[in-house]
């Protein structure tokens, strides 16, 4: 069981995420009111710890903000799941 909560906190709050599936289950999670905005903000400092690239701290730091506007966010969540975006441009760009 700590096995499955160490990789559900790694979901919710790290900005790089192993697969796809994690991606999307982290954009999930931002739908959540309150929740998913304290998962944004510990992900944007998960991403400048990391020294993630400038640009999905930019992407993950608009998603936030634009995420504290009641009912506003849910929508833009769920129209761009910037989490999903972020693992794909990452994936990518590696390749």
């Amino acid at each position: 069981m700590p096995e499955a909560f160490d990789k559900l906190w790694r979901i919710v709050s790290s900005a790089e995420h192993e697969d796809l599936a994690e991606a999307i289950l982290a954009d999930f999670f931002d739908i959540l009111p309150f929740f998913g905005d304290v998962a944004n903000a510990m992900r944007i400092k998960d991403a400048i710890d990391r020294g993630v690239p400038e640009y999905i701290i930019v992407m993950q730091t608009l998603d936030f903000l634009a995420g504290l506007a009641p009912g506003v966010g849910a929508i833009l969540d769920i129209i761009t799941p910037t989490n999903t975006i972020a693992y794909l441009l990452r994936k990518g760009l590696k390749k």
